[in-house]
């Protein structure tokens, strides 16, 4: 029997990347200022409880409670008199579906108290994700295409796979149904993503899409809730964090692979969307 994986149904332009994660054990007074990431953040209490500040209010997580930080969400972690020492699962992913973050498309909830049991094996693949990350950036690579790095590579895709799939089973009662992918929304997001180093333009978008430049912002306004043109710069954005993370090229190259005129009107929109200069990012330590 054939089975043609052509016919079947897949989710289009899927990305998973863990940024980081650890388990962390803090004391009393630990507490983190107002910030917010570029990408999804999630905590597990193991033990102890904190007060969390989003969206304008405060809520107390408890062991047990499982939070989810949707990206560009700003928060803060308090300390109280109530306060004991706190250990937690912290894991910081890039987690997208062609345009869209995860975790906002699905509508996964922020607080949530899962049941303990179905979170043994969400835990389980926490911690070997965590093991492997150390591992992994322990070693000294000299080249990232070594057999044995790219089996370890492959392994912590799994895990992170599977851990997004328990994610998804445990809180699959408590999240709303995803909003519609709208095919031209998609035809951009791959064709911004082809074209950094271009200067991208409506004109050039509503042909890429065979549709009026006024029909392609009421899409964009209805299924991403900003304009076109905004959202090219985000993913140019979302582009510049990534090669300040990941690799050591100078500011002014990565200026030029993002289709900016100058370094300086690049550092300048960074710092619009991420209130830090792209020197400072590159070199900011989060300890969350």
């Amino acid at each position: 029997m054939q089975i043609h994986l052509d016919k079947m149904h897949s989710l289009p332009n899927l990305f998973l990347r863990v940024r980081w994660t650890f388990l962390r054990e803090y004391g009393p007074d630990w507490h983190i200022p107002l910030n917010a990431e570029p990408y999804t953040v999630f905590w597990y209490i193991l033990s102890g409880s904190k007060t969390v500040f989003f969206n304008g209010r405060e809520q107390r997580l408890q062991a047990g409670n499982l939070l989810i930080v949707p990206p560009h969400t700003s928060f803060a972690f308090i300390a109280s008199e109530n306060d004991g020492p706190i250990r937690y699962l912290s894991l910081i992913q890039d987690a997208r579906i062609g345009p869209y973050h995860i975790v906002e498309h699905y509508g996964l909830p922020i607080v949530s108290a899962p049941d303990p049991e179905q979170m043994k094996s969400l835990i389980n693949l926490w911690y070997q994700i965590i093991e492997t990350s150390n591992t992994m950036t322990s070693r000294n690579i000299t080249n990232p295409f070594d057999q044995s790095e790219t089996l370890n590579q492959l392994q912590l895709h799994s895990l992170v796979s599977n851990w997004v799939r328990e994610l998804f089973h445990i809180l699959r009662d408590q999240s709303i149904p995803p909003v519609q992918l709208d095919s031209r929304i998609q035809m951009v997001s791959r064709f911004v993503q082809e074209n950094m180093k271009e200067k991208i333009t409506m004109d050039s978008l509503a042909k890429v899409t065979h549709t009026s430049e006024s029909h392609l912002r009421n899409l964009f306004s209805t299924g991403l809730g900003i304009s076109p043109m905004e959202y090219v710069r985000r993913l140019k954005i979302d582009k510049a964090r990534e090669l300040l993370l990941d690799t050591e090229l100078p500011i002014q190259e990565i200026s030029n692979l993002l289709g900016f005129p100058d370094a300086t009107t690049f550092s300048r929109m960074f710092q619009k969307y991420e209130r830090k200069s792209p020197r400072v990012y590159r070199s900011y330590d989060r300890k969350f």
